[in-house]
């Protein structure tokens, strides 16, 4: 394989390319499904992909195979070549040269999933399966559980001198249920992804998607007003993934972005400070480099409600006069972009449990609907929201069928406290909030 690649970057420089780059990975995969204690679904699969990057005059061309055959990676570098002088050109197009640093490879994450046996995966299923089942009369009517592994290898090589490899591992587990009580039916769903497998088993998502769901049963409308407003840390996720577009380099050079011309200037609650750490251990957005082979590192993008700073790429930092944070994303099969590794809005000290005690009226959210709607360039939405009613410092009902409106921007300027329950869903994390005067449209 490694003469192969080292042929085909001596091929490239007698084809008159300026540079080339091949993107690597592969990765092995195991997928499960129970339903009623049998396995429904059970799938083993292999992928890989390489990604031949040609650069010339200032402009690129991508294509991409399955293999590292030469003769598979000289076709393709043929193919590139034909291509590329056909596209448009790109000033601040550029690779990286090789860094010092290692790359990452999790064999403590890798083994223990590979060598942990079959039957305590499914014995994990089962046992979700039998919480999400619940006890007593209310019943829980489980529509299914599942399982996945992914263990990845990927790997960037180019003209430059740039040589970096990087394996690792994670699983992910997941249900999805029902309760039904006097003809009205309310659903419940729970996940999680871990590098430790064996903290993936530590995890009762059946007994999270449950109550999830008997919570709800018997809800109804609120008055419209405004409210104290409990932000669950799930629901701050996906405000944070709304929020998260303005952050992007490329948003901000092209003005689509709250914080365009705005960075050292307060925008927020002086509680948020809002990471992006690509070099956080043993979250899922881990990782030693980026797509374009820049080491990550931790970016500190509002720092007490005041804006530090963007992510960026190499072109998108060259067009907008500053410096990579080592956020290109991509696959083998696409151009370099720009995305996140790990991100998150701090922990606070606050506790969810002392907030609503000490709420004689107030809301928590615990779904928001309609996210793709919200304008990320404005900050306003308009969102379906779903969640519990609190009253007399106690959860008394469920509600939904209400909308939250307002903006972005006024709703992480009302924070009151920040919580101390941080959680990760995927690659972002956040804890839950306190926000007062959230306008609330119902009955």
């Amino acid at each position: 394989m490694r003469d192969n690649i080292n042929k085909a970057l001596k091929y490239s420089r007698e084809c008159q390319l300026d540079d080339l780059e091949i993107y690597i990975e592969a990765g092995e995969e195991l997928s499960i499904e129970i339903r009623n204690g049998e396995i429904d679904k059970f799938q083993e699969s292999k992928s890989s992909g390489v990604g031949i990057r040609a650069i010339k005059n200032k402009k690129q061309a991508l294509v991409y195979g399955t293999s590292l055959d030469f003769d598979e990676l000289k076709y393709n570098i043929d193919k590139a070549k034909g291509i590329v002088e056909y596209l448009d050109e790109d000033e601040a197009l550029d690779l990286n040269s090789e860094e010092q640093y290692d790359g990452i490879i999790m064999e403590k994450e890798i083994n223990e999933i590979a060598q942990m046996p079959l039957n305590e995966k499914l014995s994990y299923l089962k046992e979700i399966e039998k919480q999400g089942s619940g006890q007593g009369d209310l019943k829980g009517m489980v529509e299914s559980s599942s399982y996945d592994e992914v263990i990845y290898t990927r790997q960037i090589i180019n003209t430059r001198g740039l040589d970096k490899i990087e394996k690792g591992a994670y699983t992910a587990a997941a249900i999805s249920l029902a309760i039904e009580q006097k003809g009205i039916k309310e659903t419940g769903f729970s996940y999680d992804y871990n590098r430790d497998i064996n903290k993936l088993f530590q995890r009762k998502l059946g007994d999270e998607a449950y109550l999830k769901a008997k919570e709800m049963l018997g809800a109804n409308q609120v008055e419209t007003g405004k409210y104290m407003v409990i932000l669950n840390n799930e629901i701050v996720v996906d405000l944070l993934s709304l929020l998260s577009s303005s952050f992007n380099g490329e948003n901000l050079f092209k003005g689509k972005s709250l914080y365009k011309d705005k960075e050292s200037q307060k925008i927020i609650s002086d509680l948020i400070t809002i990471v992006d750490d690509g070099l956080k251990e043993g979250v899922l957005g881990q990782k030693s480099f980026d797509g374009e082979g820049t080491k990550t590192q931790n970016n500190i993008i509002i720092d007490k409600g005041v804006f530090k700073k963007g992510i960026y790429n190499l072109s998108m930092a060259k067009k907008s006069n500053t410096k990579t944070t080592g956020n290109c994303s991509r696959s083998y099969s696409s151009f370099p972009g720009i995305g996140y590794n790990s991100l998150s809005i701090e922990a606070g000290d606050g506790k969810v449990e002392k907030w609503i005690s000490n709420l004689d009226q107030g809301i928590i959210v615990k779904e928001l609907m309609g996210l793709h709607m919200a304008n990320p360039i404005t900050g306003e939405f308009s969102l379906g929201a779903s969640g519990l009613v609190i009253k007399n410092g106690k959860i008394s009902n469920g509600f939904r069928g209400v909308t939250i409106s307002g903006n972005l921007n006024d709703i992480f300027n009302q924070i009151v406290e920040i919580g101390s329950d941080f959680e990760y869903k995927g690659t972002k994390g956040a804890p839950s909030l306190l926000v007062k005067d959230v306008i609330l449209s119902g009955s």
